[in-house]
């Protein structure tokens, strides 16, 4: 909780340390992933059945006994009255 008059948020810091936190985390778990021999492939999937999953950033399928698909997220913009978030003037 932030108390007081006159202060400013560096929205760019913010926005900065965020982005530095994402890659350490994103990181850190493709570094397991591969530590510990699981296949990691980048791209938009889906899957097509209870055993096969298509990836945008191939021309196969692919089968497995188990398959995971990591969503990542994408940031919400929330509407409060009188924000301005950076870069939207």
């Amino acid at each position: 909780m932030v108390l007081g008059d006159g202060f400013t948020i560096d929205y760019q810091a913010v926005a900065n340390r965020r982005d530095a936190v994402v890659k350490r985390l994103r990181n850190g778990v493709v570094s397991l992933l591969r530590k510990n021999k699981v296949e990691f492939i980048e791209g938009e999937a889906h899957l097509v059945n209870a055993h096969t999953v298509s990836i945008s950033t191939r021309s196969d399928n692919l089968s497995a006994d188990s398959i995971v698909i990591a969503t990542g997220s994408k940031a919400a913009k929330i509407q409060i009255q009188g924000l301005i978030y950076p870069g939207t003037n």
